[in-house]
């Protein structure tokens, strides 16, 4: 600790240790927590980087938070936390940390989530273990390894409301440090209120933050589900904690960022489940910064930071589940290799922060890609159109939309009645890694329009068939190039076929135009001989 000196008298804590771990997630943050308690920092109490997960044991040097994975044998996760001394004198090396886990959420009550309780629908948290804290002299710190073997992702497949939202997706974990020593106890009465407990006292840290490394062929546990759009990403829970009541949800990306936020290069887009979209259609659909992007699958997009949900009732001890999809554009890309996102549960009444999860994203470079809907067409109404979208040459999904941004069909290619005039949006999903791109094509219709003219030549009469049944009113006019005189012929605009007498006309060619309400819609030659 850079700054630490020891004066005793004036910091009181003179002949005593005092044992911590420092709660703050980034490196400038992280100086301004020196261990008081309250802790000073109003930063979220959730985004400790004295605690870090290794999926090897090599902790000591690296500290770089990876996400615990199952493992099999004899293979471990090894977790590390740092404890710090900032009294005048040693800790007497009898002092335990204590470190327990919990599914990552942003509503996660003590000790119930933490203390193996909760097993329905499947066990959401328990101790890992615990160790002795080695003898840490008066300015120093000491690394304690764990080792863990977290539960089987296959615990958890298909829970939820909506298990084809949450079959096949990661959940990863939050976990908890607490020093219990009688030397040095917990200086506030710790409550349900594990925020609250975390602030207050410096003998415990949290780490909520799920890495979403979009490493192509990152595939979870049970393999894609074929039919889902999310692709890459990771759930969280949410829920009414010990109390229940009213709640916000506020996403957002972090105060203190370097580079450039997550959502000026992707689309953040959040997949809540069937009850979380019912409290949130109950609550009026509250929002700022915020798109309904497919009702139909309970999806939102992120237009802007900070983006809010309001009004959310939840029961006590009620749990629901939350997705986050991480999209990058390939056309905004920067090279940017690694971002950061906040995700909030506020209560609604007071602003007041009760949990939240930080995402680490991480993005290899690759190769980019484009969707490509096709060249714009000119079509004739109620014809069949085929929409055609290029191969991106790698795993994908091709969502259609239509221009008001409801979903019309899933693939690369299909076929529209063209009936109106319209643009279709093409979204390309890279399912390796979430990577998308779009495009849009246009279906233009003729609504008015001459089909055929027959016999052409023509002596005696001509058949013409043409479209003019959205018009007010319409007319042909039969006219010869360089030439003032025209001949006029009324439309029925609810009929589509017409016979004109042509034998009083001279011989030559005549240009056949179709005139709706006031302007000239079409054009065919006709030969009269």
């Amino acid at each position: 600790w850079k700054t630490w000196e020891c004066n005793c008298s004036k910091s009181g804590l003179d002949g005593t240790f005092d044992l911590y771990m420092k709660d703050t997630y980034d490196e400038v943050k992280s100086e301004r927590d020196r261990g008081e308690e309250p802790n000073i920092d109003n930063a979220p109490m959730w985004e400790s980087e004295d605690i870090w997960v290794r999926n090897t044991n090599d902790g000591f040097t690296t500290r770089e938070h990876q996400n615990p994975e199952y493992m099999t044998g004899s293979n471990y996760n090894y977790v590390y936390v740092q404890v710090r001394n900032r009294g005048c004198i040693p800790n007497t090396g009898t002092e335990i940390l204590d470190l327990r886990w919990a599914k990552a959420g942003t509503n996660l009550t003590w000790p119930n989530h933490w203390n193996g309780n909760i097993t329905s629908p499947a066990l959401m948290g328990n101790l890992i273990s615990t160790q002795p804290i080695p003898v840490i002299q008066p300015g120093a710190s000491a690394v304690v390894e764990f080792t863990w073997q977290p539960p089987n992702p296959a615990d958890y497949v298909g829970l939820g409301s909506d298990p084809i939202f949450w079959a096949d997706e990661p959940w990863h974990f939050c976990l908890l440090a607490r020093i219990i020593a009688t030397g040095d106890p917990m200086t506030f009465t710790e409550t349900t209120n594990l925020n609250q407990n975390v602030k207050e006292n410096n003998n415990i840290v949290w780490k909520n933050l799920t890495v979403v490394d979009l490493v192509p062929n990152n595939i979870p546990p049970g393999g894609w589900n074929p039919g889902d759009d999310k692709v890459v990403g990771a759930i969280i829970s949410v829920g009414g904690g010990h109390t229940g009541g009213l709640f916000d949800f506020e996403f957002k990306n972090p105060d203190i960022y370097l580079g450039n936020p997550v959502t000026a290069e992707a689309e953040v887009r959040i997949t809540l489940d069937a009850p979380v979209w019912e409290k949130w259609a109950n609550g009026g659909f509250q929002r700022t910064n915020v798109e309904i992007f497919r009702e139909d699958r309970h999806q939102i997009i992120i237009t802007g930071s900070p983006a809010r949900i309001n009004n959310l009732m939840f029961h006590p001890n009620e749990m629901r589940l939350m997705h986050f999809s991480f999209n990058f554009l390939v056309n905004q890309l920067s090279g940017q290799t690694q971002f950061d996102y906040q995700a909030i549960q506020k209560v609604s009444f007071t602003n007041e922060a009760i949990g939240g999860e930080r995402f680490h994203i991480k993005i290899p470079g690759r190769e980019g890609f484009y969707a490509d809907a096709g060249n714009d067409q000119l079509v004739s109404q109620y014809t069949e159109v085929d929409l055609e979208a290029s191969d991106i040459g790698e795993p994908a999904i091709y969502n259609w939309y239509d221009q008001n941004g409801n979903l019309i069909y899933t693939g690369k290619d299909f076929t529209v009645s063209a009936e109106v005039t319209e643009k279709y949006k093409l979204e390309v999903i890279a399912t390796n890694d979430g990577f998308k791109d779009y495009d849009e094509v246009e279906v233009k219709v003729k609504l008015y329009e001459l089909f055929t003219m027959y016999p052409n030549p023509a002596s005696d009469n001509v058949t013409i068939t043409y479209n003019a049944s959205s018009a007010g009113s319409a007319y042909l006019i039969l006219t010869q190039p360089y030439s003032s005189v025209q001949n006029q012929y009324l439309l029925d605009t609810s009929l589509s076929e017409t016979s004109i007498d042509v034998s009083y006309l001279s011989t030559g060619v005549y240009s056949v135009i179709l005139m709706c309400n006031g302007g000239a819609k079409d054009v065919k030659n006709l030969i009269i001989n």
